[in-house]
């Protein structure tokens, strides 16, 4: 079948070219290994080889790997698997080495009679997120204090959370989208097509972002919490193909999966280009403005200030999550 994917830049207010990539590895969480590569060996304008992985060898993350994060300002990866949260220091990679660290359990989902394989991360600014499922979501502090439960009763099933400004709890489902305690002040009703899909915040701007999905369009919802939300108009979308998730940085947001879009600031989605090479299953977007988009045996690698030609890297894995490690030379 044939599989189709829709690319659309949103670019307001950016002109000019790509600044120096920022030095880094880029880290393919798959199976239940890690391993990185030089940012720069993904990147457009490199050839079409395939880049070496870096040194000594992949990380064992002792399971599968359902979901990775690297806090901004932390020189830490945190790897969420079916049974356990895990911390590892980057702070011994180069873009020459990459020796493993000692991985720390966090939070012991097993202890917990959890089942974390479909549960992801959403990172804040002094917390984590962890979501198995509704009435299993922890707020999990990056400085050690123990793990957060964070209350759900009366959540509906598809609800997704994310942590927003000053690292309150945020919800949205079919219904409506709250914050903190969700009282009568902090609560927008909302009428969108479908369940949610997804929900992240960035940083950067203060917005939150989130997909909606009925069978045959996506819907996109830009919320800054100290005003009302923004509800964008419906968009066509292949029926038989998912949205995966949402990627933000650089004041942008991209959705992934066989369908592929930016969400701008005033939610509006606008397709502008259909490609066929595949399913996305994981993405980022770099502090340099590169997007990274993982598919089965590739890494693609868009530069989103100069619009250059997708650069696929062949990695031979298969990405279930990705994240950006800054280093040095």
């Amino acid at each position: 079948m044939k599989r189709w994917w829709w690319l659309v830049f949103v670019l307001a207010g950016c002109t000019g070219t790509q600044e120096p990539a920022l030095p880094g590895l880029v880290g393919v969480v798959h199976g239940s290994e890690l391993t990185f590569f030089v940012a720069k060996d993904l990147q457009p304008g490199g050839g079409l080889a395939a880049p070496a992985p870096v040194g000594p060898a992949s990380w064992d993350l002792g399971g599968a790997g359902v979901d990775a994060v690297r806090p901004v300002g932390r020189d830490e990866v945190w790897v969420l698997r079916p049974d356990a949260l895990v911390r590892f220091s980057t702070a011994g990679l180069s873009t020459t080495a990459a020796p493993q660290p000692a991985g720390e359990v966090v939070l012991d989902l097993a202890a917990e009679g959890v089942d974390c394989t479909g549960g992801y991360l959403r990172p804040g600014t002094a917390a984590l997120l962890v979501v198995c499922a509704v009435g299993d979501v922890w707020k999990v502090p990056y400085t050690g204090q123990p793990p957060e439960r964070v209350g759900t009763v009366g959540d509906p099933s598809e609800t997704r959370y994310a942590l927003g400004p000053g690292d309150e709890v945020v919800r949205l489902d079919a219904r409506q989208i709250c914050r903190a305690d969700c009282g009568a002040d902090q609560t927008h009703a909302l009428s969108p097509i479908g369940d949610p899909v997804d929900l992240v915040f960035d940083a950067e701007t203060g917005r939150l972002y989130a997909l909606f999905r009925d069978p045959f369009r996506v819907q996109a919802l830009v919320w800054e919490p100290a005003s009302a939300p923004r509800l964008g108009s419906p968009v066509d979308a292949d029926a038989l193909d998912p949205v995966l998730g949402l990627v933000v940085g650089q004041g942008r947001a991209v959705a992934f999966g066989d369908d592929l879009f930016t969400v701008d600031a005033e939610a509006r989605v606008t397709p502008e280009e259909r490609l066929a090479f595949g399913r996305y299953t994981a993405g980022l977007i770099s502090p340099d403005a590169f997007l990274y988009l993982g598919r089965a045996g590739s890494v693609d690698v868009y530069d989103l200030l100069a619009l250059s030609t997708r650069q696929a890297r062949p990695v031979g894995l298969e990405p279930q999550a990705l994240v950006f490690v800054p280093v040095q030379e």
